[in-house]
């Protein structure tokens, strides 16, 4: 059961908010992005803060703003949502990703033809991109 909010208070910090801890279901490695709870309809992604073996207590950043690996052949704009494909490791757009490729986030750059990184806001949704 969660802590009781002191008196008059809507909300009240109770740890990193950037951060979450699970069981490594596979040895992962630091910087590696995974998917961290695929319940089947909402997966979300994660990136593995520290290497850690399977069975392990793993840390995941679940937000935040990180360079990651983007395909060479989109077109991205600052403000694109971007997914992970989980084949080939790298983030795409809506339109290339596959039926099980979760979301990554929006992407705080553009990456045009030929460019390998893009850097993103994890697992956040731009509002206007989304219409």
């Amino acid at each position: 059961m969660p802590e009781s909010l002191p008196s008059g208070w809507e909300s009240k910090y109770i740890g990193p908010p950037d951060m979450w801890a699970g069981t490594a279901g596979a040895d992962v490695v630091g910087g590696e992005v995974i998917e961290i709870n695929d319940d089947g309809t909402n997966p979300q992604v994660g990136i593995v803060v520290a290497n850690a073996s399977s069975g392990d207590t793993v840390i995941y950043y679940i937000a935040g703003r990180f360079t990651v690996a983007c395909a060479t052949g989109d077109v991205i704009a600052a403000g694109n949502q971007l997914y992970w494909d989980v084949s080939a490791n790298e983030a795409v757009l809506a339109a290339t990703a596959g039926s099980g490729d979760p979301f990554l986030g929006t992407a705080l750059t553009a990456a045009g033809s030929g460019i390998t990184q893009v850097e993103i806001l994890l697992n956040h949704v731009n509002q206007a991109d989304k219409a």
